[in-house]
């Protein structure tokens, strides 16, 4: 079971540094990693982007992490960017600009939810399980025969 837990983890966590968001760049071996990022949320129309100067709309946000994976996530705006210069936008302006009601739009999930933080959480959750499985019901799918 542990093994198991470790592949999983290894995947997740080498899935995520991969498909990250966050730009990086160090001289050998990063630890720590913190920053500024933004996670992006849709295009701007083609109408609107003369106005803005810029084509999308995305989530800036400041995080803090280990090896590229967020722990800590704070700070969350929308914004209007184009590679790494970007203006802050009030939410509604974001919604407008990308064709949504207010309440259609979201806030990215690994921004409500940092991967670090729930693979904290089911480390812990699995771990609770493996060194003690007499405080959990398992179910059992047997048929008594007639």
């Amino acid at each position: 079971m542990t093994a198991r837990f470790w592949h999983h983890g290894a995947v997740v966590v080498l899935g995520y540094v991969l498909l990250s968001p966050a730009e990086a760049s160090a001289k050998g071996l990063v630890f720590v990693t913190w920053g500024d990022t933004i996670s992006h949320v849709g295009d701007v129309p083609l109408a609107d982007r003369q106005d803005l100067g810029a084509n999308r709309v995305g989530y800036k946000y400041r995080y803090f992490g280990v090896f590229w994976v967020n722990l800590w996530i704070w700070g969350g705006e929308y914004c209007v960017y184009e590679g790494k210069r970007y203006r802050a936008i009030p939410r509604a302006e974001a919604a407008r600009l990308l064709g949504k009601t207010d309440a259609e739009l979201g806030i990215p999930f690994l921004y409500r939810f940092p991967l670090g933080c729930l693979i904290l959480v089911y480390s812990f959750a699995v771990l609770e399980v493996t060194t003690r499985p007499d405080t959990f019901i398992l179910l059992s799918c047997e048929t008594k025969p007639r």
